[in-house]
């Protein structure tokens, strides 16, 4: 049964999204728990979720080099483009935005399409649908431990790409950041 939002209504706040009741998408229909199902196992095979800072004046602060409201909490998926219909689908009910971008590699003309999300909003919605009611590999289950702590200390903050932190909460979100990266690395 899929339960609408009512007209005019909030769909999508942060604390109905946080409150363990059903998961909505961004036009207020509750997510299928077999479509959650589906998404979560291609988010684990595909996707990523990450951190990103841009580097600070030295001058301001020659030991943290990351100013403090610049940090980026993203969950994000790329395919190549002629795979791109998928990730049309999930920006149709998870939002967050779509790019082209060149493929890396020999042949210069491919190209890959990135979904990203990047919101608070789209990022508790995120963090909902990728719990597991089972056991995840270990790396997995600490990168979205890791990544998130990282948003709900981006909510506390502000929610926004101006966000300030607390000393301890600047301190969590880079090393937050840097341990997802050291969690992606492969290890085999």
């Amino acid at each position: 049964m899929k339960a609408k939002s009512e007209p005019g209504r909030n769909v999508g706040t942060l604390a109905e999204m946080t409150s363990g009741g059903p998961i909505l998408d961004i036009v207020g229909e509750e997510i299928d728990p077999i479509w959650a199902a589906g998404f979560r196992g291609f988010f684990w095979g595909e996707g990523t979720l990450g951190m990103t800072a841009r580097l600070g004046n030295p001058k301001v602060n020659p030991l943290i080099k990351w100013v403090r409201h610049s940090i980026a909490v993203t969950a994000s998926i790329g395919l190549r483009s002629d795979d791109s219909a998928l990730l049309v689908e999930f920006q149709r009910r998870l939002g967050g935005r779509l790019r082209t971008e060149p493929y890396r590699g020999a042949d210069s003309r491919k190209t890959i399409t990135r979904w990203t999300v990047g919101t608070a909003q789209q990022n508790v919605r995120i963090g909902r649908l990728l719990e597991s009611p089972t056991e995840l590999p270990f790396s997995k289950a600490r990168q979205l431990s890791v990544w998130r702590r990282a948003v709900e200390t981006k909510v506390r903050a502000g929610a926004h790409s101006g966000a300030r932190y607390s000393d301890e909460d600047h301190a969590y979100m880079v090393w937050a950041a840097a341990e997802l990266q050291r969690l992606r690395r492969w290890a085999g």
